[in-house]
């Protein structure tokens, strides 16, 4: 099975566009919501990003192991925590994805970064004209 999310183009202010691909998830953890929740998709990042209010709604653990992580902003500490989610988008509801994700210090908000490393052991990416193709690997 695959789904398909729409590529977005977005200005910046150098006159040159960049662009944006938000993805619904739900968090598939004992107590977590069942509502979809957007992330913006980054092929960049190390790790998927949470701020500590997003981690809070999500209901995600409120320790896990301490990581120091560098990027573009710099370094951040950071606890790395169990995630289970599902693609709202996913036709195959049992498809799950097991990770880890970094919830954030606190004074972040609003952070909702899913990288590439979580969607690649599970899924093939493809283009598909604006469409970002997410395919069940065999």
């Amino acid at each position: 099975m695959s789904f398909d999310v729409t590529i977005k183009n977005h200005p910046h202010p150098s006159g040159h566009y960049f662009r944006l691909v938000e993805v619904e998830l739900v968090c598939v953890d004992p107590g977590a919501p069942d509502e979809s929740t957007p992330f913006l998709f980054d092929t960049a990042a190390s790790f998927t990003l949470v701020s500590e209010d997003i981690a809070q709604v999500l209901r995600l653990p409120a320790h896990g192991e301490s990581i120091s992580i560098r990027g573009i902003g710099g370094r951040v500490e950071g606890q790395l925590v169990p995630v289970a989610f599902r693609f709202t988008k996913e036709p195959n509801l049992s498809l799950i994805v097991k990770t880890h994700w970094v919830i954030l210090p606190p004074g972040t908000t609003g952070i909702k970064i899913l990288a590439l490393r979580d969607v690649l052991p599970t899924y093939w990416l493809g283009m598909k004209g604006s469409e970002l193709r997410f395919g069940d690997l065999p």
